[in-house]
This record gives structure tokens, sequence and C-alpha cells, in this order.
């Protein structure tokens, strides 16, 4: 039996492997959040997309590196971040007064308790 050692590279480049872009893509708030915590409009903007950012911010506050929202109930209630969801819904069907509500039901006790 023979045993072959080829000390050849390997190829490890594919022509179909190439990363040609990566883009992520900011949440719905962010300009918002930008502008009520530093002031500042991103630059590409247009003037009527800066005054559109304006005009939605007066709802919101930016208080201790949170985003909060004043609904039209006058109730103010903090901006839930996607990655706080899963929690904050596991909580709500874990407690003691919890379990399989409808949707809109979990939503509205969500809501009581100042989450948005």
């Amino acid at each position: 039996m023979q045993n072959e050692n080829n000390d050849q590279p390997v190829e490890d480049k594919f022509p179909d492997e190439y990363l040609f872009a990566v883009s992520t893509k900011s949440p719905w708030y962010a300009d918002i959040a930008n502008y009520l915590a530093i002031g500042k409009m991103p630059f590409h903007l247009s003037p009527r997309e800066k005054r559109r950012i304006v005009h939605n911010s007066t709802s919101y506050s930016w208080i201790n590196e949170e985003l909060y929202k004043e609904g039209p109930d006058i109730i103010i209630r903090r901006y839930v971040r996607e990655d706080e969801i899963p929690e904050i819904l596991k909580a709500f069907h874990d407690e003691p007064r919890g379990g399989h509500f409808s949707d809109r039901r979990i939503v509205y006790k969500i809501f009581l308790l100042g989450y948005y």
C-alpha cells in the first residue's frame, strides 16, 4: 500500500464566497433618540427629514439613557428595545396573575405598567 503525502496548500478561496457589503438597519427611533440625546441630526438627511424628526420628537423624552414617549392618555411610557421584548413577555406570562391571555390583553397589561 502506497501512502501519498501531498504537501500542497489547500485552496480555500471559492469564487462565490466573497463578502460584498455588510449593512445594518438602525431602529426606527435612532434619529429621534440621537436628536434628543445630543441635539444633532445626521448630516445626510434633507431639510424636510430633519423637520420631521424635530416634529416627531416632541412627544419623546431621553431620560437616563432611555427613550420615553408620552401617549395620548398623557402617560409617559418607556420604549422597549427589541432585545427586551422576549423577557417582558415571559415575565407577563409567568407572573402569578399571568397566563394565556389574548395578545391584546397582554399588550394592555404591558401598557398599564408603563412600557411602550
